[in-house]
């Protein structure tokens, strides 16, 4: 027996307040109501597409497929309540996933890197969440900055990488970059 197609939907909760914090406290009940799902849907993808647009500056092509699958998006969640499109709007997160995390040109390749980092705050929020004492990750941080600044760099001029970009990337200035780049 197949179930219900709007129903509680406590992984939609989890995945919203993910992006949103509290604000979509309970919502899991709401999953039972279209309308309720399609308004999320849409503060979703307002969201991410702020934030893509912030993280795609160097890069027009993965821009402009992203934007362009957000607007699909935007087209499938407003026909929720008219037709089934749920593996339509699968099928198109997984997608915009792939073109994320580097894949592209729909031949299972690899074209971009993708780079994680933190800043100081987000990983003393993230230690502090888990329950870690920040002042032993520190230690290890200060002691150990610059041999991994210095890889990173390394790396990221290895991959093609302007000065320019790196120095953005890593939020520090063109001269520490090129200070990191030759110092052994």
């Amino acid at each position: 027996m197949a179930e219900k197609r709007f129903c509680n939907n406590m992984q939609l909760e989890l995945a919203l307040r993910t992006l949103f914090g509290n604000k979509y406290y309970h919502f899991a009940e709401c999953g039972q109501d279209p309308k309720e799902i399609k308004k999320a849907m849409k503060d979703w993808i307002k969201k991410i597409e702020n934030r893509i647009d912030e993280l795609t500056n160097y890069d027009l092509r993965l821009k402009e497929v992203s934007e362009s699958l957000l607007e699909e998006l935007k087209i499938d969640i407003s026909q929720l309540e008219k037709k089934n499109n749920d593996w339509i709007i699968i099928s198109r997160l997984i997608q915009l996933i792939s073109y994320l995390l580097g894949f592209d040109f729909v031949d299972g390749e690899i074209y971009r890197h993708v780079l994680f980092f933190q800043d100081k705050t987000q990983e003393v929020g993230i230690a502090q969440k888990e329950g870690k004492l920040p002042a032993e990750e520190f230690n290890w941080i200060f002691r150990n900055r610059n041999n991994c600044r210095r890889k990173i760099a390394k790396q990221l001029k290895n991959e093609g990488l302007t000065i320019f970009k790196i120095s953005e990337i890593m939020n520090i200035r063109q001269t520490m970059v090129r200070k990191l780049l030759k110092e052994e």
